[in-house]
């Protein structure tokens, strides 16, 4: 279906788009790895106690937030622009060949509407949150080889909480196509009552919305536990790696903070994946069912 959907796209406003994309990432990429390096400046001024150059500090530091803050929100819409250009293909391309087919088809209302806005517009932001925190793992990786226990106890971290969350895949995606296709039978549960061609109570229908629903909402809430302990124990590590160093006089508080926010920074954008687990798994959900309803009217023909 993809191939499909990406051949009817507008080509030129579609690619003027991914390229200024690719250009607010590239920045948002230099502001993040530039933090680690404010905290060492900062830190040593205050360690220095260098009064003259603290308002000059804060001010660096506005810039940095400022230019940030504005990459990564127009980030974000551009990034809706373009999913929105694949969705409105993608649904033409489902209802040509849903207005041709037998309209028994099931679940066509979810499989047209929210499935499809959920996948086009959840892959994409999953797919640049994932090119942009890779490059900063790249970028802190090699601006950190003075620190390498930073690097070391980083890696090893992302390594063991990846494991771990691998355990909630297949439920979380079960769990959300399962719901998503009760709230589409339901929905047409509704449509079916008022052309007076109802063969399922929508009461009944509902009734299995409710439960489908009670089950996905307890799997992410075991998900949220365990995404809430990985942050707390992260949050700790590298003061505990750091502090030896620190009151030896080996490393300054510059450095000190320089290796929280590098370690901090490493830890959030390579287990980019798990914080994003929620939204990959509705993506991959939504997409199984727009795809299954796609193979469906392939097979009418």
């Amino acid at each position: 279906m993809l191939k499909e959907v990406l051949k009817h796209i507008p080509k030129r406003y579609t690619i003027g788009l991914v390229v200024l994309l690719l250009g607010l990432i590239a920045l948002e990429v230099a502001m993040t790895c530039a933090i680690p390096m404010w905290r060492d400046y900062f830190y040593d001024i205050l360690q220095l106690k260098l009064a003259d150059q603290f308002h000059t500090s804060l001010t660096y530091f506005l810039l940095l937030m400022t230019g940030l803050g504005l990459a990564q929100g127009l980030k974000a819409w551009v990034g809706q622009l373009v999913s929105f250009e694949v969705r409105k293909s993608a649904t033409d391309l489902l209802f040509s060949k849903w207005s041709k087919a037998p309209k028994a088809s099931t679940n066509y209302t979810q499989a047209m509407t929210e499935s499809l806005r959920n996948s086009t517009e959840l892959y994409l932001e999953i797919i640049v949150e994932i090119i942009i925190s890779l490059s900063i793992v790249v970028v802190l990786v090699l601006a950190s080889l003075h620190q390498p226990l930073i690097i070391i106890a980083s890696l090893i971290y992302t390594a063991v909480a990846s494991l771990a969350a691998m355990l909630f895949n297949k439920p979380l995606v079960r769990s959300d196509k399962d719901w998503q296709s009760e709230e589409g039978a339901f929905r047409e549960s509704l449509v079916e009552l008022t052309n007076k061609n109802s063969k399922v109570s929508p009461l009944d229908s509902l009734v299995k919305v409710v439960r489908s629903y009670y089950i996905y909402i307890r799997i992410v809430m075991y998900f949220t536990l365990f995404t809430r302990m990985k942050s707390t124990l992260a949050s700790l590590i590298p003061y505990m790696l750091l502090a030896g160093s620190f009151f030896t006089g080996t490393i300054t508080l510059g450095d000190f903070m320089a290796g929280v926010a590098a370690f901090e920074l490493l830890v959030i954008n390579a287990t980019i994946l798990l914080i994003l687990y929620p939204k990959l798994t509705k993506a991959r959900a939504s997409y199984q069912i727009s795809q299954e309803f796609y193979n469906g009217l392939r097979s009418r023909k």
